[in-house]
């Protein structure tokens, strides 16, 4: 029987039991989206503190983006239908499941596999969120040859339970016990996972760490030919890797960057060579616009200031500034100048690591006019450090936190950035 939620999503296929209730495919009809719709049970909708606290995080985690964090979309409340999660519909299948029907993953597999969790990790912890409930079940597999692994379910699982907030240091040590659970025999990977796992949560490496050390372990783990099962989105950085581990060559060519030196030395691991960090895969691709940052009205252009954000974080990550460039006017000169910073970065190989952007609110600036609309928009900044080719860190920026950035508009078609009047809010 056909069912929608919220007068919005029309459910369609049965997808199986998410734990805190039943998940399902379904189409956003204002967009023609399809979504995925975890429906809580109904002692959990019931919970009117529960209901609370999801409608105050879902801004807060709905601001996140990586290419390996499955976004919240929405939280739809209907005191006919119930309360559900709204998410993108990821095609693939969860880590529990893909190991309880293909058995172990050989140890390159694994350390790709947490590496990209890692680096989700990471993204999240920037934005001033923790996940709280690491483990195989929110990782998702993709089909083989096509994908990203994607990291699901954030905070949701200890909203249910009103446990204690999150906290990074407690994702880092999900991400031991998850490495250690796949791959159990290597000394390598479990000196990584030992690190992790440390009493102390100050000894603990970040999720940043982690993420470099396990890419620069990868090719000493990796077999002479990747296995056919699936492709975590870093098919040919991984596969070059495989091809250099086989003819035993020097050249390392995964991840670089800074590592917690003191506690992996701490957990015993080894020490590998330095490596290679080149661009993020970009196989998720850039944020789409929300059709709420359409609309030629103040709410629509304050929400094209997020998605703006939002897809400049985007090209920090990938070196990928065509969705940005996009959306901003040719003659936004601090633009321009980031762009060609960021393409720079890339280019030869090189990286940037971090930056990820945090809208925390967009206020209508006194200015504001028709033609040219002025906004404020308050943000934090992680600290961005760009590597080289060879793993070298070249310079860093410094974060931001609760910086004011001045943000000119106009309308050509759709909004896009005309200026930004501030400095440094976009470097």
């Amino acid at each position: 029987m056909s069912r929608t939620l919220g007068g919005r999503y029309q459910l369609a296929d049965f997808l199986g039991d998410g734990g805190t209730g039943d998940v399902w495919s379904a189409v956003d009809r204002v967009t023609g989206r399809p979504v995925a719709v975890k429906v809580l049970r109904p002692s959990l909708a019931a919970d009117s503190w529960l209901v609370g606290r999801l409608l105050q995080a879902r801004e807060r985690l709905g601001a996140l983006w990586h290419p390996s964090i499955v976004p919240l979309l929405d939280v739809v409340v209907d005191g006919t239908d119930g309360t559900a999660l709204v998410t993108d519909l990821v095609d693939g299948t969860d880590l529990r499941t893909w190991i309880a029907t293909r058995g172990p993953m050989a140890p390159a597999q694994a350390a790709e596999v947490v590496a990209t969790v890692a680096e989700a990790l990471e993204a999240a912890h920037r934005g001033g969120v923790a996940h709280g409930d690491v483990k195989p079940s929110n990782v998702l597999v993709p089909p083989p040859y096509g994908g990203q692994i994607r990291l699901t379910d954030f905070a949701i699982a200890v909203l249910v339970d009103g446990g204690s907030e999150p906290t990074a240091e407690g994702d880092v040590y999900a991400l031991g016990l998850l490495l250690r659970d796949l791959v159990p025999g290597s000394p390598t990977l479990r000196g990584i996972a030992d690190a992790c796992t440390l009493h102390d949560p100050a000894a603990r490496p970040t999720a940043a760490d982690v993420a470099d050390r396990l890419w620069k372990v990868i090719p000493a783990l990796a077999s002479p030919a990747p296995p056919p099962e699936f492709d975590g989105g870093r098919a040919g950085r991984r596969r070059t890797a495989w091809l250099v581990a086989a003819a035993a060559t020097a050249v390392v060519l995964i991840a670089g960057g800074i590592v917690g030196a003191r506690a992996f030395r701490e957990a015993g691991a080894e020490s590998p060579s330095d490596v290679f960090s080149g661009p993020a895969s970009t196989s998720a691709g850039a944020p789409d616009l929300p059709l709420a940052a359409a609309s030629r009205d103040q709410p629509g252009a304050q929400e094209f200031v997020k998605f703006w954000f939002a897809v400049l974080t985007y090209a920090q990550q990938t070196g990928d500034t065509e969705p940005v460039s996009a959306v901003t006017s040719p003659s936004c000169t601090q633009c321009r100048a980031a762009f060609e910073t960021i393409r720079a970065a890339y280019a030869g190989g090189g990286s940037l690591r971090g930056g990820v952007y945090v809208v925390r609110s967009v206020a209508v600036n006194d200015l504001l006019n028709l033609e040219r609309p002025v906004y404020e928009a308050t943000v934090d900044r992680g600290a961005r450090s760009t590597v080289d080719r060879n793993g070298s860190l070249r310079d860093t920026l410094p974060a931001l936190s609760f910086s004011n950035c001045i943000m000119v508009l106009e309308w050509n078609n759709g909004w896009r950035v005309f200026e930004v009047t501030s400095r440094g809010c976009v470097a």
